[in-house]
């Protein structure tokens, strides 16, 4: 990888794709790193479905993978997206950005809804990920703070604090958590949060995705990539 900071990272059929700065890389199953878009804006965030619904995105721009390619999508500028994450009962692809939660249907490339939803007294939402009709979103603020959102009543509530910010969140599970941000990595077993892994000042870790509990990767400043196995 080089030196630029990587923002997200996602994983499909042990494929692993990562963004930073204005690209996107792959890695394949085989262990090769290439770029495959280079655009004109920075993207800030990758997830998705399966191989027709990966978006990538950031503050007023889409990519979305769509028949073997890679595509820009239309939005306003004004949007801003932090954090996707794709979820297989709805076939949705949420996104989160600022204080707002929003849907966006990876097939059509159009937000199924007239408005987003705004999380009431949230700080600016910087992660989400869920799971058993559940989504947890995490904020960048000080201090970091988990919400666990019920996608059926719409109910927002607070989860857990972090005295860092927190910047990305990924699970096996709803009694397996991990969340990532300025200080480091955290495990939550259903019962306890546990530190993983601690990083020196500035070295903030950006994002995390695992393809099982035991092979979890997440990627951050300097082009570090992270794999807790």
């Amino acid at each position: 990888m080089q030196a630029e900071d990587l923002e997200g990272v996602w994983g499909l059929n042990k494929e692993v794709f990562v963004v930073g700065g204005q690209k996107i890389f792959r890695r394949t199953s085989g262990g090769a790193w290439g770029v495959v878009v280079s655009a004109a804006e920075g993207f800030s965030t990758i997830g998705g479905l399966t191989n027709y619904g990966i978006i990538a995105a950031g503050d007023g721009i889409i990519y979305r993978f769509n028949n073997g390619a890679w595509g820009k999508v239309t939005i306003s500028t004004s949007i801003e997206i932090s954090s996707v994450w794709g979820d297989f009962t709805s076939n949705y692809v949420y996104l989160v950005g600022g204080d707002f939660f929003r849907a966006f249907n990876p097939k059509t490339a159009t937000f199924p809804f007239s408005s987003s939803y705004k999380v009431p007294k949230a700080p600016d939402f910087s992660g989400i990920w869920g799971a058993s009709g559940f989504a947890y979103m995490v904020t960048d603020d000080t201090p970091g703070v988990v919400y666990k959102r019920n996608l059926s009543t719409g109910v927002t509530s607070h989860f857990q604090n972090f005295k860092a910010p927190l910047n990305g969140v990924w699970g096996d599970g709803v009694g397996n958590l991990w969340v990532v941000g300025d200080a480091g990595i955290w495990h939550y077993d259903g019962k306890n949060w546990i530190k993983k892994y601690t990083v020196s000042s500035g070295s903030d870790i950006n994002a995390v995705y695992g393809f099982g509990a035991k092979d979890v990767w997440a990627v951050g400043k300097g082009g570090k990539i992270y794999r807790c196995q």
